[in-house]
């Protein structure tokens, strides 16, 4: 039976031809135009890190102990350094002396009262018989040799403070001055300060170094008992009485020995009462 529903080949051109087109309206439709822009997506913002913190170099928990030579070098830095300060010191304190002594000079010398006439006759033999203009220049002749005479001694008192200083420099140098007076050793410095001043100007050598030393050795703090206070390591055979407390002849040892102990053991109660 032949079938009547088959397509003609006119007809499966045309339907091939339209399946053709509908494929390429639907390709078209799918496809970007060229021409549209892309839209260009930003770049991230690189953020730079921050940088680490340099660390501190660590402080050595120990410091070396420093050698000898370093040790000497300090040492001799010290020394030096107290040295140029009490010259420095010494120095202003003789500026200081000079310029008082002359300044209380020019107010003496303004000071200076004019000469009474009868100075004046027995200075002048013939003042009364002197004109008026004499007896002006002899009254200014006397005034202006009083004024000379203070401005003098003032001067000389000023080279007498300089020249003293350098007397203190000199018996202080000289290396016969700490072999007769070991206990200066170390306090040369302190002694020239001490000796330089105003009051012991021109003083003999031999009382001011007497007395330089016992002032040293009366300021030094006192340290009696003060071994007893720490144990002499010695045993302590004395006996106790069964309280604790020192007995009288203990107590009155100690107060001789030392006071101090004594009367703290005795604020405490720790020593017997006859009362």
């Amino acid at each position: 039976m032949p079938n009547q529903n088959k397509p003609s080949a006119e007809e499966l051109k045309a339907k091939e031809e339209e399946a053709i087109k509908a494929a390429e309206e639907l390709e078209g439709r799918q496809q970007i135009p060229q021409d549209e822009e892309k839209e260009e997506t930003p770049e991230p913002e690189v953020v730079p890190e921050p940088e680490a913190p340099e660390e501190e170099p660590k402080e050595e928990e120990e410091q070396a102990e420093p050698s000898e030579e370093e040790k000497e070098a300090l040492k001799k830095k010290l020394e030096d350094e107290k040295k140029k300060s009490s010259a420095s010191a010494r120095e202003n304190q003789k500026i200081y002396a000079k310029n008082r002594v002359i300044n209380k000079a020019l107010t003496d010398a303004d000071e200076i009262p004019e000469p009474t006439e009868e100075e004046l006759v027995k200075e002048f033999p013939d003042w009364d018989v002197m004109s008026d203009i004499e007896k002006t220049l002899a009254k200014e002749t006397v005034v202006s040799r009083s004024w000379r005479k203070v401005i003098s001694d003032a001067k000389a008192q000023a080279t007498k403070i300089e020249k003293w200083n350098e007397s203190v420099e000199t018996f202080v140098d000289d290396p016969k001055t700490l072999i007769d007076n070991p206990d200066l050793e170390g306090k040369t410095e302190e002694f020239k300060e001490f000796a330089t001043k105003e009051e012991n100007n021109s003083v003999p050598f031999k009382i001011l170094t007497s007395a330089f030393l016992h002032d040293h050795s009366t300021n030094k703090p006192n340290n009696k008992g003060r071994m007893f206070e720490k144990g002499s390591g010695g045993p302590n055979d004395k006996p106790q009485p069964k309280n604790g407390k020192l007995t009288l002849e203990e107590g009155r040892k100690l107060r001789e020995s030392n006071y101090n102990l004594w009367k703290e053991k005795l604020s405490a109660g720790l020593i017997e009462s006859d009362l």
